[in-house]
């Protein structure tokens, strides 16, 4: 929802104070971002599930070990995505990177611990 704001840069600017986090840009970011479906107000039908994919598949091409979003709902339909479409784990668009929200990613580094719900 940051980015319906136009804030772009305070997520960066608290990852970039994580020792040992480097920060690979997508192509499409920032106020060029493509959307997870969702604030597009689609349900997770086709239309918001290629969207979604079309991400995923965005993000793995960086070669970064971990996507992290700074919008909980982003990451709730990405990860629902990955995990509902076995034809992501084979051919071209197989999918090997870890998703996580940015306050997972904090909370982690803090070594506080939490539950995938």
């Amino acid at each position: 929802r940051l980015r319906h704001l136009g804030s772009y840069d305070a997520p960066r600017a608290v990852l970039k104070r994580i020792p040992g986090v480097k920060i690979k840009e997508m192509t499409h970011n920032k106020e060029r971002a493509t959307c997870c479906g969702v604030s597009a107000l689609l349900t997770c039908g086709p239309v918001a599930r290629r969207m979604q994919i079309e991400r995923l598949i965005e993000a793995e091409q960086t070669k970064a070990s971990k996507l992290v979003v700074a919008c909980p709902k982003c990451w709730i339909h990405l990860d629902c995505a990955y995990a509902s479409n076995p034809e992501l784990g084979m051919g071209k668009d197989k999918i090997e990177i870890q998703m996580e929200d940015l306050t997972m990613t904090v909370a982690s580094r803090l070594d506080l611990k939490f539950q995938k719900v």
